[in-house]
């Protein structure tokens, strides 16, 4: 089967055959593959003077040109698209937590207690002062147990995004049949 000029194909094999190229960017010279600057120009890169470069696909997958629907613009030689993505608090949703907690009373030796005599007694809380006293009937004072949920503190580091691949080579036609335009 002839090959067309610039056609680019996926090659298994750990060289490039003869008329192709590994599609890495290389820069090549206008004047002594004009057939080939022909099709390609400066889309890849290069001067458009003396050089001109070969498409670039290594860590790509070529997709096609245009625009799907829904879909943004494609066009011919453009590359985008990231191999990872930090994700931040910004990148998440509002939302809510609820908590409920039940505070009972406590005596002092740790076990839960109903007690007509504070006296010894307290309940749990971060100031104890407010909770107990020294004598019988004494007014303790009123101080609400508080419960705070902190927010979850995270690491930002990068999540790899790209799907399961295989390393194979891109190549390209060097040398074989100029298309014909229609």
């Amino acid at each position: 089967m002839d090959s067309f000029l610039a056609e680019i194909r996926i090659f298994a094999g750990n060289f490039a055959p003869r008329f192709w190229e590994f599609c890495n960017g290389q820069l090549w010279s206008i004047s002594q593959n004009e057939a080939l600057f022909s099709i390609l120009g400066t889309i890849y890169g290069g001067d458009g003077r003396t050089t001109f470069a070969l498409p670039d696909l290594r860590s790509r997958v070529p997709v096609c040109t245009g625009t799907g629907t829904g879909l943004n613009n494609v066009p011919l030689g453009s590359s985008y698209g990231s191999e990872s993505v930090v994700l931040t608090v910004d990148h998440l949703p509002s939302h809510t937590h609820s908590v409920s907690a039940t505070v009972a009373p406590l005596c002092n030796s740790g076990s839960p207690e109903d007690s007509d005599n504070p006296q010894g007694n307290f309940l749990s809380s971060t100031s104890p002062n407010d909770y107990f006293a020294n004598s019988a009937n004494a007014q303790m004072g009123e101080s609400p147990v508080s419960v705070t949920i902190e927010p979850a503190e995270g690491k930002y580091f990068p999540i790899d995004i790209r799907q399961p691949s295989l390393g194979l080579n891109y190549i390209i036609c060097t040398s074989g049949i100029y298309p014909s335009r229609t």
